[in-house]
């Protein structure tokens, strides 16, 4: 009997270690299924968070290099518009100074003294032009028009009063002044298509 015993004794212990045994192992894969959800949980989030960082710093991207695009095609049209205008402006001085070297400039003076038949006004001109003025007006200065040289009108004329109140510039660059505002407001328009 005693040998039943031990063997029963035996068979209990064995029974309960591998219970234990069985029960730890248990325990075990559950801490480890635990741990295993918790990182890949945590894997995920990081992953998630990443994406979204990545798909953020793509917009800035985007949005930076549209508005860096905008400002490209501004700046070309800012930089077309000036060329224009100077190109436009020359075209324009060069054809007012050539109306103004000929029997063209005769006639704006003419013109000019019909608007202002004041017997006080001082006809000023280039020094180039002074001789060939004074030939052609020679009814207005019989009749009071003074005129004479001066290095300030270096092409066109100007019209001032003898008591030095006021005058009028037809001088090309002014003339120029005058007309590219409403030639810039065309080009612009013309620009925008």
């Amino acid at each position: 009997m005693p040998e039943i015993r031990i063997q029963d004794l035996l068979e209990t212990i064995n029974k309960d270690g591998i219970e234990k045994g069985e029960e730890q192992a248990r325990k075990i894969i559950s801490e480890a299924n635990e741990k295993a959800a918790a990182i890949i949980r945590d894997a995920e989030g990081k992953s998630r968070s990443m994406i979204e960082a990545a798909k953020a710093e793509c917009d800035t991207f985007v949005k930076q290099g549209n508005a860096a695009l905008r400002q490209a095609a501004d700046n070309v049209c800012i930089s077309l518009k000036s060329e224009l205008n100077g190109m436009i402006a020359k075209v324009v001085r060069k054809t007012l100074e050539s109306k103004m070297r000929s029997d063209g400039m005769i006639e704006l003076i003419r013109e000019a003294l019909k608007v202002n038949p004041s017997r006080n006004v001082v006809l000023e001109l280039s020094r180039n032009m002074f001789d060939f003025c004074s030939n052609s007006l020679h009814d207005e200065i019989s009749k009071g028009l003074e005129i004479k040289a001066s290095d300030a009108v270096r092409s066109g004329f100007r019209l001032s009063e003898r008591n030095g109140s006021g005058y009028y510039d037809f001088s090309a660059d002014e003339l120029v002044g005058l007309v590219m505002p409403y030639l810039s407001d065309s080009l612009t328009n013309a620009l925008k298509g």
